[in-house]
């Protein structure tokens, strides 16, 4: 009994601490509540008030897009699935660029505000043939808490079955 309270408080441990606060201030949500989607064929799209402007970019096969953030919060510029894109902070006054070489609709998202979504129509914005035609010049990168919450997830499942091991073998009370 003494050893199942201490592994379900190790468990509860990692789980706080994966769920600790890092000094950054949450700001999830919001997106653009209320304002019109727009539609505009240009090469820019600013980031400002938790939204993307314009919400829809038109342009050719083989330009570029360049996020400009005008935000006092950091934005990330993340293609559906992370097929594209990054997961990197993209703070006030910093800006991302991505070329697209293929006609397709290319939709994309704020890791960090949910609902603050846009997207890139390349050509007559048909199906994409595939993610191959896209260079941004960098590598995805993980978020800075994502390994910390997937240890605390880890932790949890791996408690959980040592846990229910254990009632199985009749070493744990109900």
């Amino acid at each position: 009994m003494r050893h199942t309270i201490i592994a379900f408080s190790i468990v509860v441990l990692l789980a706080a601490a994966a769920a600790w606060p890092t000094g950054r201030t949450a700001s999830a949500g919001g997106a653009c509540r209320g304002q019109p989607v727009t539609d505009e064929a240009a090469d820019a799209v600013v980031m400002t008030a938790n939204c993307f402007v314009p919400t829809i970019i038109r342009i050719d096969a083989g330009a570029t897009v360049t996020w400009f953030s005008h935000d006092n919060a950091s934005h990330t510029v993340t293609g559906a699935n992370a097929s594209w894109g990054s997961f990197e902070e993209v703070p006030e006054g910093a800006q991302r660029s991505q070329v697209f070489h293929t006609a397709g609709v290319f939709p994309y998202y704020c890791f960090l505000h949910p609902g603050m979504i846009g997207a890139v129509v390349v050509g007559s914005g048909g199906p994409a043939a595939s993610m191959a035609g896209m260079d941004s010049g960098r590598s995805m990168s993980l978020i800075a808490g994502a390994p910390a919450a997937f240890a605390g997830v880890v932790a949890i499942i791996a408690g959980a079955v040592a846990l229910a091991r254990r009632r199985r073998r009749g070493q744990v009370c109900p």
